[in-house]
């Protein structure tokens, strides 16, 4: 061993590269792949230390074994590392430092140490050879060891996970990359690009136009074409032969993996649990593969393991004797109820199979809404809920937005529709001309079209989609009797709008329903999928014959029209006893929760609930919100250590009757009357009361009732009494005021306003 090699040795060691990444470190050395090949398959090399020695000894007699290459070579292979240790840390978070300017720092400091082995001088992280170069094609070629240092450098992490299917290298080279996904990253990585190399897929113009898929078209604009010499505005569209020759312009021609991805990764982002499932293909969610990544991740990025299921969905559907997924396929899984990318589905339809644009239409910006939207309501009579019919809302999407937290603004209502709409894929210029050629004047319509404020409008190629039409989005094969839940026929259900209420009538117990929603942010797809585990357990031994009797008793119109058509409900299998009373129970509260007034749906009505149980607010504040106010409100009575039973939720939801009669009287009186429930420094009716007695022996009111947020707020900021300039201290506010909507609801009974000593905003220091 000669002591170039030994010195190679020592570098990597110092560094923290093993020799489990050999070929990584031959990629960025620029070791033919002839060569790799030959060392890997050498019988008496036969662990990865032995293989990395004859690399090194490979490298040096080809003099590739360049101090300066080397010493960059290592800060590269550093990269994924340097990411995930960064993210591991809490304390770059808390100093604001840029990720990828500590990656860059770290690199440096690699490189700094790392050179004093060869006494290299000056060194920094490496640089790819192709730059500054002139005379450059869009077409030529692109060394693996430069596409390594552009990728390292403008496509963030999760999105290299998608670099095989984006450049459409061939099924077996993806097939046969697969497996190294759960070990070194650089091994995979090297691999991938020697591998599109020898396909002569990576070109300038392959590569640029990956990144820019991958969500970073600014660098390439602005970092990597004038690097290259080459004009942005002129890049070519990808090109790859194997689509060209298999484009036949017909709706059952398969699809390659570099299209899934662009379907399900450029255009959408559907859930991946939701994708495996509305695949028929739930069981890929426990691959050995998957399983592994999950272990290897911190948090497994949705992107990652949504690409990962696409390759094996995609060598599934290979295998079978169909060959793959086609267009058809597709626009099938995009029409699922929990879906719904109908502008997406409708562009594989129409543009690609005739073999015109792959773009979808533009859709709307918001501001652009909002235009609309004023524009709208100066119309005489115009009513919202007929246009959300002809933009294809579903039932229970124009219901939540109709009869919502803003029932009564007609513009935000107006917004609303068209927000909703553009999230189903269906704010396209061609289905706004159909919405509103169906619900508007000619005259608007023509004036609308013609304004310079909306130039979508004026150059209409496409045709527009009919509104949706629930149940019959999808062919659902009729099945006689009652048959076990499976994954694949709750795919095929709407479930998302009501996964609590459906959950209580099919027998799941609070702590099941508690976990169906993590957090208030959680997607529609995510709690469809939880559920429909839940539902579909064995032991449970439900059939789809309980759930469509559950539907049925919820009056449930938009999950049924999605459900095939029982030509019987007989012969149900009994159901334990435990899921049984489950049941009973969750339909006696469900009886309940029909008393909760329509409008009910936003925190304003729970707030003064959850005061009134004594629910702390920061508790309160920690508790998902979901679109059910019946179970938020059963989550807030545990929250507070109460038993919950319906018939306490009746009294609630009656109260709270009460006091919304309460708030309106009072609202309808004048300031005077009304002040003593009105916040002294917001000057609103009090929601979430909390109040500041009086001390002995001091003057002022005795009691003096503010908004919780605001009163805190104000106290942190200026340590004083908000109305007699005291000092005061956040421990002197009492934050248990249950006499207070007590109080208030009096005045129904004796509008003499027996008053709460307060005083009015004008009287504030």
């Amino acid at each position: 061993m000669t002591d170039a090699v030994k010195n190679a040795l020592k570098c990597l060691k110092d560094a923290g590269i093993d020799a489990q990444q050999w070929q990584g470190l031959g990629l960025v050395l620029e070791v033919p792949y002839d060569m790799i090949k030959s060392i890997d398959t050498n019988l008496a090399l036969s662990n990865p230390k032995s293989k990395l020695c004859e690399l090194l000894t490979c490298a040096e007699t080809s003099n590739l074994l360049i101090p300066e290459r080397l010493v960059q070579g290592v800060s590269e292979l550093m990269d994924m590392a340097l990411r995930k240790e960064f993210r591991n840390d809490l304390r770059n978070i808390l100093k604001y430092i840029f990720l990828d300017e500590y990656v860059l720092n770290k690199k440096q400091e690699i490189v700094t140490s790392a050179k004093s082995f060869f006494d290299c001088g000056c060194l920094s992280p490496a640089e790819p050879d192709c730059y500054n170069n002139d005379n450059r094609s869009w077409y030529d070629r692109i060394s693996p060891r430069d596409a390594y240092l552009i990728v390292n450098q403008h496509v963030v992490e999760a999105e290299r996970y998608s670099l095989a299917a984006r450049l459409d290298l061939p099924d077996a080279d993806r097939e046969a990359l697969l497996p190294l996904l759960d070990g070194e990253w650089n091994v995979y990585f090297a691999e991938l690009l020697w591998r599109a190399d020898e396909q002569q897929l990576l070109t300038f113009a392959n590569l640029c136009a990956v990144i820019c898929e991958s969500g970073n078209r600014w660098a390439v604009e602005t970092k990597v074409c004038p690097r290259l010499g080459l004009d942005y505005h002129q890049l070519p569209e990808y090109q790859s032969k194997r689509m060209l020759s298999e484009n036949n312009s017909e709706p059952d021609r398969l699809l390659s993996i570099r299209d899934l991805v662009s379907v399900f990764s450029n255009q959408m982002h559907i859930l991946p649990e939701y994708l495996a499932q509305v695949c028929g293909y739930s069981e890929l969610l426990k691959h050995p593969l998957l399983m592994t990544m999950q272990k290897k991740f911190k948090f497994f990025p949705d992107i990652v393991k949504r690409m990962i299921l696409l390759e094996l969905i995609y060598q599934q559907n290979r295998g079978n004797s169909k060959g793959g997924l086609s267009i058809t396929d597709v626009v099938r899984i995009l029409n699922k109820p929990e879906v719904m990318e109908l502008r997406v589905a409708n562009r594989l339809l129409s543009n690609m199979t005739a073999g015109g644009s792959e773009q979808a239409s533009p859709v709307f910006e918001p501001s652009l809404w909002f235009k609309l939207a004023d524009m709208l309501i100066q119309i005489p009579d115009f009513e919202a809920e007929p246009l959300a019919k002809m933009l294809g809302l579903p039932d229970h999407k124009r219901k939540l937005i109709i009869s919502g937290e803003y029932a009564k603004n007609l513009r935000q209502i107006t917004y609303n529709i068209l927000s909703a709409a553009n999230k189903l894929g269906r704010l396209t210029p061609e289905n706004v001309v159909y919405a509103l050629n169906q619900t508007c004047p000619a005259s608007f319509v023509n004036s609308v079209c013609n304004m310079s404020t909306f130039p979508q409008l004026q150059s209409i190629t496409g045709t527009p989609l009919p509104p949706v039409v629930l149940g019959q989005q999808d062919e659902i094969p009729r099945k006689p009797g009652s048959i076990p839940l499976t994954m694949d026929f709750l795919g095929n259900l709407l479930l998302s709008h009501n996964v609590h209420r459906i959950g209580m009538c099919t027998g799941l117990g609070f702590d099941e329903l508690d976990a169906l929603q993590t957090c208030t942010e959680d997607e529609p797809q995510l709690l469809a999928y939880r559920l429909s585990k839940k539902l579909t357990e064995t032991e449970r031994g439900l059939e789809t014959g309980h759930l469509y009797q559950a539907l049925q008793w919820l009056d449930d119109k938009d999950a049924l029209a999605y459900f095939p058509q029982q030509q019987t409900d007989e012969f149900l299998s009994c159901l334990p006893e435990q899921t049984i009373n489950n049941i009973q129970q969750g339909m006696a509260y469900i009886s309940a929760f029909r008393q909760i007034p329509a409008t009910a749906d936003g925190t304003e009505w729970i707030l003064p609930i959850a005061c009134k149980i004594g629910l702390p607010r920061r508790k309160f504040d920690h508790i998902p919100i979901s679109c059910d106010p019946g179970w938020n409100l059963i989550r807030y009575l545990l929250a507070a250590g109460e038993s919950p039973s319906p018939q306490r939720v009746k009294e609630l939801v009656e109260w709270s009757g009460q006091l919304k009669r309460a708030k309106d009287l009072l609202s309808e009186s004048g300031d005077n009357e009304s002040s003593a429930y009105r916040c002294p420094i917001g000057g609103n009716l009090i929601s979430w009361p909390a109040a500041i007695d009086k001390k002995q022996n001091q003057g002022g009111p005795q009691t003096v009732y503010f908004e919780h947020d605001l009163l805190f707020e104000w106290v942190h900021k200026h340590p004083i009494h908000p109305l007699t300039s005291a000092a005061i201290d956040v421990k002197e506010i009492r934050t248990r005021c249950p006499e207070f909507f007590e109080q208030l609801i009096a005045t129904l009974d004796d509008q003499s306003f027996s008053p709460l000593e307060g005083k009015t905003t004008d009287e504030l220091p």
